[in-house]
């Protein structure tokens, strides 16, 4: 952006700008990119080895995340407070070779649930344990003996609910005492399920039909969508937006009325099996076997690839900027969302120019500026967060100082 500095003295007839460019960023950020960055959790342990790395959990500011990590014989799990730079093994949950299969965490990250498999043969395996310390250490929960293959916790941990292969159980006290609700599915299995935030709305696949609850999973009903088979679904905080990926080449379809109706997505026919939503619903990414995690930021209306590899297990924090996902046998890794400003303009007020555009809500974006773009020595002018609707806003004050400033503005 080129601005020709308003006349202090005769403001209204001198006052006026030449935007030669909307924004000053890559044309490849004008659209949704993530970021990738290794964290320091281990590829092998240095008395089992390899360490295969699975689902992952996360609280809503995306800091404190926890990883199922499986190694010949035994399964641990590995949490970190710091946003994945650092990184504690628990103790050991379980032996055999089947290892714990999901996990999820409350809101604030302190209350964990993780479930294990099992082939109804090894008793050393597949049960449900909780956390209350940000998953540093786990006690074995009074729930049954199973396959478990999902679990979910409402934002306080005082609801939870857990898939398997024979049906799906819930608790209303932190996981103390555990109900069945539901028998086994006309599907082969129930297979993943997703929770509003207070934990009264839920969404289950068993493979074949999809099913909605409005009491705490107490009761379920099957919902009005093409009977295929699903691999994942995500729900908004409120329970109102839904999402649901086809495992076997079917797409990604979303619903906005909790569920009473569905739409297809312009998502590709891929094997969807992971799939993410931010709390409002409006940023999804979902993953494809062996193939790549797509973005949406229009609540699945239109995607785009991100070029990233889909791993093992990911998670979002509440904002939809923050992620982190798994990657079989080489570690963990976090992702940033890049969202470049829009809509980039300025607009006298007085002697001073106030420049403003929109960018994620509540997020910071530093100003840069240089008097030339033919060798340009960018400096930062300010560094300030958008408000809660997006909107960024600063008054430049040192407008004759320059015959002509150029401003980019990028995000921190």
């Amino acid at each position: 952006m080129k601005i020709k500095w308003c006349n202090p003295i005769n403001f209204f007839k001198n006052c006026f700008f030449l935007i030669t460019i909307a924004a000053f960023c890559p044309e490849s950020l004008f659209a949704q990119v993530y970021v990738w960055t290794q964290t320091s959790a281990p590829s092998t342990d240095s008395y089992w080895g390899q360490i295969y790395w699975g689902q992952m959990a996360s609280s809503s500011d995306g800091k404190t995340l926890a990883a199922l990590a499986g190694v010949v014989g035994n399964a641990f799990i590995y949490s970190s407070t710091d946003r994945g730079l650092t990184w504690t093994k628990t103790s050991v949950l379980g032996a055999g070779n089947l290892g714990l299969a999901c996990i999820a965490a409350s809101s604030d990250g302190t209350k964990m649930v993780a479930g294990g498999h099992t082939d109804y043969v090894n008793t050393s395996q597949g049960f449900i344990f909780i956390s209350s310390n940000s998953g540093f250490s786990w006690v074995k929960t009074s729930a049954p003996w199973e396959d478990w293959n999902s679990v979910t916790l409402s934002a306080d941990g005082t609801k939870l609910a857990a898939t398997c292969y024979y049906g799906i159980w819930v608790s209303t006290n932190s996981g103390t005492t555990w109900v069945a609700t539901i028998g086994k599915p006309p599907g082969p299995s129930w297979l993943r399920i997703a929770t509003s935030s207070d934990g009264t709305k839920l969404i289950a696949t068993d493979t074949i039909n999809i099913y909605t609850s409005t009491n705490s999973g107490f009761n379920w009903k099957s919902n009005n969508i093409p009977g295929v088979q699903w691999g994942c679904v995500a729900s908004s905080s409120d329970g109102i937006k839904l999402v649901a990926g086809g495992y076997l080449a079917n797409g990604i379809y979303i619903s906005t009325n909790s569920g009473m109706t569905w739409s297809k997505t312009s998502a590709p026919n891929l094997n969807w099996q992971k799939i993410v939503s931010s709390a409002d619903g409006n940023r999804l990414v979902a993953g494809a076997v062996s193939g790549d995690f797509y973005a949406s930021v229009d609540s699945g209306r239109t995607w785009i690839d991100t070029g990233q590899s889909c791993g093992s297990g990911i998670v979002s924090s509440a904002n939809g900027i923050n992620l982190a996902m798994t990657t079989s046998t080489v570690g963990v890794f976090t992702g940033h969302l890049l969202y470049p400003p829009q809509n980039f303009s300025d607009r006298c007020n007085g002697a001073n120019s106030v420049l403003q555009f929109n960018g994620l809500p509540s997020y910071p974006y530093i100003l840069q500026a240089a008097t030339n773009l033919n060798s340009p020595a960018w400096q930062p002018v300010v560094t300030n967060f958008t408000d809660g609707n997006g909107i960024w806003s600063f008054t430049e004050t040192s407008s004759n100082q320059y015959a002509q400033r150029f401003y980019r503005a990028l995000m921190q």
